[in-house]
């Protein structure tokens, strides 16, 4: 199987439940979600060690698959901001994982501005594995 990641917007006045899925949906998984899909990573794991030591939880015990994991404004800017030393930096295994955190610094930066665009959206992380 592996590790597939979400970036999930939900709207306050908007209810939508969609299915997630690779391709920004295009392909749909089966996962359901309250909420729109906007970023897909597949086995992205630094980027996923990036995320989850943000919001305190890569080396917690709880149970995160498939739980929506709300990200702050500022832990979005963090991870931006991450995704941008290891690019600037060079510091990433081989080029997948570069492509890995080039989308990962187009998507924060769309979920960055949805929230500039809607202060009353919120931003949501989730795996499977």
């Amino acid at each position: 199987m592996g590790l597939d990641q979400y970036l999930i917007v939900k709207r306050k006045n908007e209810k939508k439940e969609s299915v997630l899925g690779i391709m920004n949906g295009a392909f749909p998984l089966g996962i359901k979600s309250e909420g729109e899909q906007i970023g897909y990573f597949r086995k992205a794991y630094a980027v996923s060690n990036c995320i989850l030591e943000e919001i305190g939880m890569l080396d917690s015990e709880e149970d995160h698959n498939c739980k929506d994991l709300k990200l702050t404004k500022e832990n979005i800017e963090n991870i931006i901001d991450d995704a941008q030393w290891h690019l600037d930096e060079a510091v990433y295994e081989d080029d997948w994982e570069k492509i890995d955190w080039e989308d990962a610094f187009t998507i924060f930066n769309n979920a960055l501005k949805i929230l500039e665009d809607d202060p009353d959206a919120e931003i949501y992380y989730k795996e499977w594995f």
